[in-house]
């Protein structure tokens, strides 16, 4: 077994004005917005600048990346012991979410995978 960190991006705080704004108005109000879309839910254009975005949301035991994945898709994450919740706003493992092993390679959950990237989980916010 494995521990993996897991980075998410939390949009909460910004929801409504997401709403408000549309798209590409809440992108140009909010930098954690723009790498959100261009890190996952748009487009692969994520940069290494973006780590400051991301945030440390969780704590998995798996086997491996693809296990992980599944634990953290696919059961009850507060109530399962391999998962370590350091938010209450921690949402399901997507594209655009980063996951990072006891290796410390730093993987972006792609649309068909995981890709390598640069990114520095001590860059990312705490």
């Amino acid at each position: 077994m494995e521990n993996f960190k897991i980075f998410q991006i939390d949009l909460g705080p910004i929801h409504k004005e997401i709403n408000r704004l549309g798209h590409e108005g809440a992108a140009e109000a909010y930098p954690q917005y723009r790498a959100y879309l261009e890190s996952g839910s748009v487009g692969d254009g994520y940069i290494p600048e973006y780590a400051i975005h991301f945030s440390h949301v969780a704590d998995c035991e798996a086997e491996d990346r693809d296990d992980c994945f599944h634990i953290m898709n696919f059961v009850n994450r507060a109530a399962d012991k391999r998962v370590n919740l350091h938010s209450t706003r921690v949402h399901s493992l997507s594209v655009g979410d980063v996951i990072v092993g006891e290796d410390g390679i730093p993987y972006m959950v792609g649309s068909g995978g995981f890709d390598k990237i640069e990114f520095s989980p001590a860059q990312a916010a705490q």
